[in-house]
């Protein structure tokens, strides 16, 4: 029995990589993949089960279910779930629309004040100001812009 001593090392070597991937694949299915990582790097088998427990998967705004960012509509109700680059919650569609409005409306203004700012730093803040038409601008080629 003496003689197979050196196995054990590489057996709980390969326990513990294998214990990270799993506490890994746990934590990317609960929206933790990070934290699952870590689990399972700092606590070994017992991250797995730690992983298991966690859950950051946000809720449907209607039913309070758990659902992940792949789903287009919540698994629990069947409601039709809108998912934004601002926020990590998803809407519904009220909501979105709401927020999909103002972003554009920003956007339109924050245009309106660049367009601004290059009338004054080229030079032309006098005819801004007194509302005179600009004079047209061309490209390298002589095209106007």
């Amino acid at each position: 029995m003496s003689g197979f001593g050196f196995l054990i090392i590489p057996i709980l070597v390969f326990q513990w990589l294998l214990s990270i991937v799993a506490a890994a694949q746990i934590g990317a299915y609960k929206n933790a993949t990070g934290t699952g990582f870590l689990f399972g790097l700092v606590f070994g088998p017992l991250g797995v089960i730690m992983a298991a427990c966690l859950d950051e998967r946000p809720n449907c705004p209607r039913c309070g279910g758990k659902s992940n960012k792949s789903y287009r509509i919540c698994q629990h109700c069947g409601v039709k779930l809108y998912w934004t680059r601002t926020t990590d919650k998803p809407l519904l569609a009220k909501e979105y629309k709401k927020q999909r409005a103002k972003y554009y409306a920003n956007q339109v203004s924050d245009m309106q004040e660049v367009k601004k700012q290059r009338e004054i730093d080229d030079g032309n803040f006098d005819k801004l100001v007194n509302n005179e038409p600009l004079p047209p601008k061309f490209d390298e080629w002589g095209k106007p812009l």
